[in-house]
């Protein structure tokens, strides 16, 4: 079989009843220059016979099955697999769906680094009624109105699942494996300095399903763990800049003082000492062009929090 056009990875675990959904969508697309490359990650359920199964009936559907070791790295194993032959990869979650011309790619965008296609949000099962629908098409003619786009809280999708990346912008890059919630918007800070194109596409959606019992909805309930998150994040964009270009470097301080400074500072007096030292430092520090993407009204409010910490020193 010639290379396929496209490699599509997705970590299962667990999701026996959502799995046959997430595949048949896949199989029965309008593209079938495709792979499936199914990474089970030590499933307890009968996700790895349904993986098999499928593998059996259709050889573009590749199998690993590996340890538990969560999302992260059972994405990592697929990229260091050798499996990857497709020209674009793209990142599913098993428990979600695509329509029949997710995958179709317009020749205009084949010189792309990223391509962006809509989404939908659809109910649990067994209904997968619509919830709402999303249009990601903004106008983006430039590699700074992307930049714009994505430091926007407002338009900023940190999920890889509607996305298509170019396989030589992503096949040696890895996922962080500390990091349990998260992963993929430090994923893609990280490929960001790479990307020097991107496309938004019409074909098709993305079929999102929102689940009570995931990882995303749990991590919600859970608000000590949200702030230790959040730390985390700051502590890496403010330390993985180096190599970065001035403007990849801008976006993720824009992000890192709109998101996660400004989440903390509105709960400073629940964190603890090294907590607040890090906010303050972090607001201490600030220069009004490091939040160069952010809307004049945000960059109003941070920067008067900035002349606090500055030259009064509140918290």
């Amino acid at each position: 079989m010639d290379n396929p056009l496209i490699s599509i990875i997705i970590p299962v675990y667990n999701v026996e009843q959502y799995l046959s959904r997430c595949l048949n969508s896949i199989l029965n697309s309008d593209e079938k220059s495709f792979e499936i490359i199914v990474v089970d990650d030590g499933s307890t359920d009968s996700s790895p016979q349904i993986c098999d199964d499928y593998s059996r009936k259709d050889k573009r559907v590749k199998v690993i099955h590996k340890k538990n070791g969560g999302v992260s790295s059972a994405r990592n194993e697929a990229l260091k697999s050798g499996l990857i032959s497709g020209q674009w990869v793209c990142f599913f979650d098993a428990d979600d769906a695509i329509s029949h011309d997710f995958l179709m790619i317009d020749d205009n965008n084949n010189n792309a680094d990223l391509i962006e296609k809509d989404f939908w949000f659809v109910s649990d099962m067994p209904d997968y009624s619509i919830i709402k629908k999303t249009n990601r098409n903004q106008g983006i003619k430039t590699l700074q109105d992307f930049y714009f786009k994505y430091a926007d809280f407002n338009f900023r999708l940190n999920a890889l699942w509607n996305k298509f990346f170019k396989k030589e912008l992503i096949i040696n890059h890895r996922f962080d494996e500390s990091f349990g919630l998260g992963e993929d918007f430090l994923f893609f800070m990280e490929i960001l300095p790479n990307i020097k194109s991107y496309r938004y596409c019409s074909n098709g959606y993305y079929l999102h399903t929102k689940r009570e019992a995931s990882a995303a909805s749990m991590f919600q309930n859970k608000r000590e763990a949200w702030k230790n998150y959040y730390f985390r994040c700051i502590e890496k964009l403010r330390n993985s800049t180096d190599h970065q270009s001035e403007d990849c470097k801008l976006v993720g301080y824009s992000i890192m003082y709109d998101i996660y400074i400004r989440n903390m500072y509105g709960v400073k007096k629940e964190l603890d000492e090294h907590q607040r030292q890090i906010l303050h430092n972090c607001l201490k520090d600030m220069k009004w062009k490091d939040l160069k993407f952010l809307s004049y009204r945000r960059k109003v409010r941070l920067y008067y929090w900035h002349l606090k910490e500055k030259y009064i020193h509140a918290i």
